[in-house]
């Protein structure tokens, strides 16, 4: 065991291993798909409303016994 080697034991068994490096910034592609897609616009190209203001409209697909008769 050289000098150096018993140096850096001795480190590391005194304040433990050394930092890891800072992490590489995210890719470009990566930070543009973590942002969320705007809703598709309307029929006449204006977007939808968010929040309270957007509209909801409830279709009824089976009626049951109303439908049957």
């Amino acid at each position: 065991m050289t000098h150096d080697e018993l140096l850096t034991a001795l480190l590391v068994e005194r304040y433990g291993p050394p930092p890891l490096p800072p992490a590489a910034p995210p890719h470009q592609v990566d930070q543009a798909l973590a942002v969320p897609a705007a809703p598709p616009p309307t029929a006449d190209g204006r977007p939808l409303p968010y929040g309270r203001h957007r509209r909801r409209h409830l279709v009824l697909l089976d009626g049951g016994a109303e439908a049957a008769a």
